[in-house]
């Protein structure tokens, strides 16, 4: 929660506490985020020495902070002019300053004890707050979140969705947890079909930019949107059961990434045995299916997921559905032209495909990235996760998705190869925070492997 206008140590602590929190105690790798957040130089934190000079204390619980903590910049603190006794930070580590000085505030939630997996509260980080928005009351046939720019946190609602009756369903216990009750949203519309999309909805999402609406930089007019919608069927879900194809009473599924953690990792037949396979962009399983499995439900892509990929490779399973995510206006002529048969590399019936509607991915952008970096969207292996999370499935097992340095980028590598987070176009942190979260209360299973910045507990 950011704060707007400067202000003193004890006002910042004030506001906050009204809020409902404290003041931001950063760690070292969540200073680029919060200064961007705020989008200030320095901000305060919230320690302080007032009590007794030189021994710190932080009022989110973290107890006493030595003057020798890593945090501290060079020669910090200093007590300059005898008066500095209270803690604000800028990019190059945390200073002491006058307490009557005024600067930017980040407001956060108090810890709520000892981290767990049977934890009630989710707490993936000291950035958790910005995952989470109050919602206001439904109106109609829509649902809004406090905050934003107008209608930007307005999203239409299913009106056929219902509650799985899994006992230990996603549903039950994200709607159970104290923090996921305020984020999960599964009645939010999925899919954007020719049915749903009239001149009136078309005007509503008109003003956000494609993928989070209709708005681009070429025209893009109601009637173009329209006529490829029209070449697909008017589903309002990713599953396709019927009388003859039930659905079983507990879905499981099994999210795959292409993460270079699953080299190795002889996955493959625990993969398999999910009721549902989810796969993503370059997904190769020829000559990996021991570390991959071979099944494949939902596969999720974009216009340049095939780029990299060979003929061979691209997933024609038996009763696979298709989710396609358009992030640009050429995109709804990329599929289109996909069940028509001009493109050279894939070829699917129309009936096989889902588009996954503009507010469907907004809302995971706005309300579940809530990213301060100035990102595209979330990556579409994040789309895929969380898809899975709100579309139905009772448990997911997650594979291959999580950024680290400790493996190589894919599994498919011939070579190690690295990649330089910092200038994704996604915000690759605040989505690992979001696995980190669910794991730790036990809402996904998480395959983590050997790497350390993965665990939870």
């Amino acid at each position: 929660m950011v704060h707007d206008a400067d202000v003193t140590w004890e006002e910042g602590k004030q506001i906050c506490v009204e809020l409902g929190g404290v003041m931001v105690v950063p760690q070292e790798e969540e200073l680029q985020h919060l200064l961007a957040m705020c989008s200030c130089r320095w901000l305060w934190i919230g320690c302080n020495d007032i009590k007794t000079e030189g021994t710190w204390v932080c009022l989110d619980g973290e107890g006493t902070i030595d003057v020798q903590d890593k945090r501290w910049n060079d020669g910090q603190p200093n007590n300059n002019y005898g008066n500095q006794d209270c803690a604000a930070s800028s990019a190059s580590g945390w200073h002491d300053g006058d307490c009557g000085s005024t600067r930017k505030i980040v407001c956060q939630r108090p810890a709520l004890g000892p981290c767990s997996r049977n934890s009630t509260g989710w707490i993936p980080d000291k950035l958790t707050d910005r995952f989470f928005r109050d919602t206001n009351p439904q109106e109609g046939s829509f649902i809004s979140f406090q905050g934003g720019q107008k209608a930007e946190l307005t999203f239409r609602i299913n009106p056929n969705y219902n509650m799985s009756t899994c006992p230990d369903s996603i549903q039950q216990k994200m709607l159970n947890n104290s923090k996921g009750v305020t984020i999960f949203h599964p009645e939010i519309h999925q899919l954007i079909n020719s049915q749903l999309l009239n001149n009136t909805e078309y005007t509503r999402l008109r003003p956000y930019y494609m993928p989070f609406g209709y708005k681009t930089k070429t025209k893009f007019a109601f009637k173009d949107v329209q006529d490829t919608l029209k070449l697909f069927p008017a589903k309002d879900s990713i599953f396709d059961f019927s009388d003859e194809k039930p659905r079983p009473r507990c879905l499981s599924c099994a999210i795959i990434g292409n993460g270079g953690i699953l080299n190795g990792s002889k996955k493959g037949e625990e993969i398999d045995r999910h009721d549902m396979v989810f796969r993503v962009n370059n997904a190769v399983r020829r000559n990996h299916m021991h570390d991959v499995g071979n099944r494949t439900t939902h596969y999720f892509f974009f216009d340049r997921s095939l780029r990299g990929m060979s003929a061979n490779d691209v997933p024609y399973d038996k009763g696979l559905i298709y989710v396609f995510l358009p992030c640009r206006y050429n995109d709804y002529k990329y599929i289109a032209g996909v069940v028509m048969g001009k493109d050279p590399k894939i070829k699917v019936a129309a009936d096989t495909v889902r588009i996954l509607h503009p507010d469907f991915v907004r809302y995971f952008h706005k309300i579940w990235i809530n990213t301060p970096k100035k990102t595209f969207r979330p990556s579409t292996g994040a789309i895929m996760f969380l898809t899975a999370l709100h579309a139905g499935c009772d448990s997911v097992s997650v594979y291959g998705i999580g950024h680290t340095d400790d493996y190589t980028y894919y599994y498919y590598d011939a070579k190690f190869t690295s990649v330089n987070w910092k200038r994704s176009v996604h915000d690759t942190l605040a989505e690992l925070y979001i696995l980190q979260g669910l794991d730790r209360i036990g809402t996904i299973d998480w395959y983590k492997r050997d790497v350390s910045s993965f665990r939870t507990n």
